[in-house]
């Protein structure tokens, strides 16, 4: 991914059959910047992850993802 000054990018990628996907985030920032990924069914949180790397370079993390 090709990202400006200031940008950060968050998406998922597509799940697989273990019911995970992946939490991929990008960001060109001045300053780092962490994110809490939290898996919910309904109002059941079924998992939760810490996400943070090095700037400019993907950080892939793995969530639990149930439709």
């Amino acid at each position: 991914m090709q990202l400006a000054d200031g940008e950060l990018t968050v998406g998922l990628a597509p799940r697989d059959k273990t019911l995970y996907e992946n939490v991929v985030v990008v960001q060109r920032t001045a300053k780092l910047v962490d994110f809490v990924a939290t898996g919910l069914v309904g109002n059941i949180k079924i998992d939760e992850i810490a996400l943070d790397g090095p700037l400019g370079a993907p950080v892939i993390a793995r969530i639990g993802a149930v439709s």
